[in-house]
């Protein structure tokens, strides 16, 4: 279980500031033996300079695909871009030749991955991998790139870092192992830093460092970083704002503190019910949510969570919703960054999602689903017998 934690972070959005990465209407796909899997279904969001931007959502909503589809790190050739635009600081990603996004990548944009033991080398020293990349993308010689990787990993805070240059990954605990992932990512002066599930292999007390580091780091170097993870608890005093996704769509964005005290889809609703919150003691019960995420080969018409949702009516299960003001049909084009934006025809009041579902008591559609399951279940064996 992660704790909310608090690492000093302004939450309301810079004004008047270019945005830093702009995606439109991203959409990804994979080649798979069952169909054409749609992973990212028009994804759009902007994040601008020095801001810190939380993604959540259940595992295989699409999160770590998108970070992957605008560093072009998909798994090739399954996975493609099949739709929509990315732009960095300006530049097109999506139309950058393979020479120019390898040089970008490490040098303007990096990624801290989830797994640290997976993502470094085991045969070769911290040292090298550090001193590595600084020399994959500067002219300094040898001696200048070993004395900012031991800079580096000084500002993440690894204990007795001159000796550890030395040292293999396996000779490093999880956590001094992320912290080393983290100096990796930094170690180029980087002006956006994906962090993907960076604290998912950690107990609690060392996802708090984590947290705090990256928090720290961003303050002072100044970039902007995209947090990953499916955990809102560990976004909660860390991001300026938060994005939900649910079936490689973005269904609810805001400030971080307007959406943890007015949640408006009935996703993020379920979402902040199952998580301990100690803000409102420890009385309250733990809610699942109900059902199983869509088949990705095979999307429904209308809303994907419309199956799983107490809220649904009839026109979520024919017409998928766009992300508007919630209760309005007001767009989300133009509107000033952390504007609450919900993709829902039917959004909860506050009361509702305190109280965890409708006002109504209607019974969840996936309930009903399974009713009906059951007796046509009991309906066949009868038959046969």
């Amino acid at each position: 279980m992660s704790r909310i934690v608090d690492v000093g972070i302004d939450d309301t959005p810079r004004a008047g500031t270019a945005p830093l990465l702009k995606v439109r209407d991203l959409r990804v796909e994979f080649s798979s033996s069952s169909g054409r899997v749609h992973a990212v279904n028009g994804v759009s969001f902007e994040l601008e300079p020095h801001e810190l931007l939380g993604i959540v959502g259940e595992s295989g909503c699409g999160k770590s695909v998108t970070s992957l589809a605008i560093l072009r790190l998909l798994a090739k050739p399954a996975g493609r871009v099949v739709g929509g635009q990315v732009e960095f600081d300006g530049m097109d990603l999506l139309g950058l030749g393979d020479d120019e996004m390898r040089d970008l990548r490490g040098r303007q944009v990096a990624m801290i991955f989830q797994d640290p033991m997976t993502s470094l080398n085991p045969v070769t020293t911290i040292g090298e991998q550090l001193i590595e990349v600084v020399q994959a993308h500067t002219k300094l010689n040898r001696q200048e790139a070993e004395k900012r990787a031991l800079e580096t990993l000084e500002l993440v805070g690894l204990p007795n870092a001159k000796s550890r240059l030395k040292n293999f990954p396996h000779q490093f605990s999880g956590g001094m192992r992320q912290r080393v992932m983290i100096a990796m990512a930094l170690i180029m002066g980087p002006k956006l830093l994906i962090a993907d599930e960076p604290t998912t292999a950690l107990d609690v007390t060392i996802q708090a460092q984590i947290l705090d580091l990256i928090g720290r780091v961003a303050r002072e170097t100044g970039a902007a970083v995209m947090l990953i993870t499916h955990d809102l608890g560990v976004v909660a005093g860390m991001t300026q704002r938060i994005q939900v996704m649910y079936a490689g769509q973005i269904v609810e964005t805001a400030t971080t503190e307007e959406l943890f005290a007015h949640p408006r889809h009935p996703y993020t609703v379920g979402l902040l019910r199952s998580i301990p919150r100690l803000d409102i003691g420890a009385s309250r019960e733990l809610i699942p949510i109900e059902g199983l995420p869509p088949d990705l080969t095979r999307l429904p018409a209308g809303c994907p969570y419309a199956p799983r949702c107490a809220w649904a009516i009839d026109r979520c299960l024919v017409e998928n919703p766009s992300l508007t003001v919630p209760g309005t049909t007001e767009p989300a084009e133009g509107l000033p960054l952390g504007t609450h934006l919900a993709a829902c025809w039917n959004p909860a009041t506050d009361e509702e999602a305190r109280a965890g579902m409708p006002a109504s008591g209607h019974i969840s559609a996936v309930s009903l689903a399974a009713q009906e399951r059951a007796a046509a279940a009991a309906a066949a064996l009868g038959g046969q017998s």
